[in-house]
C-alpha cells in the first residue's frame, strides 16, 4: 500500500457524502455520481503518492468534477447522435422522402441540436432527463432540489428555444 493511500481512505471516508450531492446537483443521478465519486477516489489511491498534490481534498474534488463533465458531454454527444439517427418529430407530421424534404428535415435537425447544445445549463439538463431519459417532472423537481413548477418553467423555456430553433427563427 501507498505511502499516502491511508490519507486517500480517510478523505475519502469524511467527504464522500459531500461529494456524492454535489455531483448528484450536477448530474441528476445518484448512483452515476456515486460511480464517478467513486472512480475519482480509486484514480486519487492510483496518485496518492505524487508529490505535487499539495491539497488533495481539492484535488480530489476538481477530479470528481472533471469526470462528471465528461459524463455529461458524453451524454449530450450520445443525445445528439440520437437526434440525428432518429429525427423526433416535433410536430407529428408525416415527412417525405424527396432528396429536398430530407435536406430539409435534417437541416431542421441540425438547428435543433445546435439549440439543445446553446440551452442554458440548467434548462439543457431538466430537458434530457424529462425528453431523453423518461423522468417525469416530479422525479427531475426531487433529484435537483428544484420546485415542480421550476421544472415546468425550465421544459417551456427548452421546448420554446428548440421549436423557434427548428422553424428556423
Amino acid at each position: 500500500m501507498a505511502r499516502n493511500s491511508a490519507k486517500v481512505i480517510e478523505l475519502y471516508e469524511q467527504t464522500s457524502t459531500q461529494l456524492v450531492r454535489v455531483l448528484q446537483r450536477k448530474l441528476g443521478n445518484r448512483s452515476e455520481a456515486e460511480e464517478v465519486a467513486h472512480d475519482a477516489f480509486e484514480k486519487l489511491l492510483e496518485l496518492a503518492d505524487r508529490d505535487d498534490i499539495v491539497d488533495l481534498r481539492r484535488y480530489f474534488f476538481v477530479m470528481a468534477n472533471r469526470m462528471a463533465l465528461k459524463v455529461i458531454r458524453r451524454r449530450v454527444i450520445a443525445n445528439r447522435y440520437l437526434l440525428e439517427q432518429e429525427p423526433i418529430a416535433l410536430n407529428a407530421v408525416e415527412v417525405e422522402n424527396s432528396p429536398e424534404s430530407i435536406s430539409s428535415q435534417m437541416e431542421k435537425l441540425e438547428r435543433v441540436s445546435e439549440a439543445l447544445l446553446k440551452l442554458p445549463e440548467q434548462t439543457r439538463h431538466v430537458f434530457i432527463l424529462h425528453r431523453f431519459e423518461g423522468f417525469s417532472h416530479a422525479e427531475i423537481a426531487e433529484q435537483l432540489g428544484l420546485s415542480k413548477k421550476s421544472i415546468e418553467y425550465h421544459m417551456h423555456r427548452g421546448l420554446s428555444m428548440l421549436l423557434d430553433a427548428s422553424e428556423g427563427v
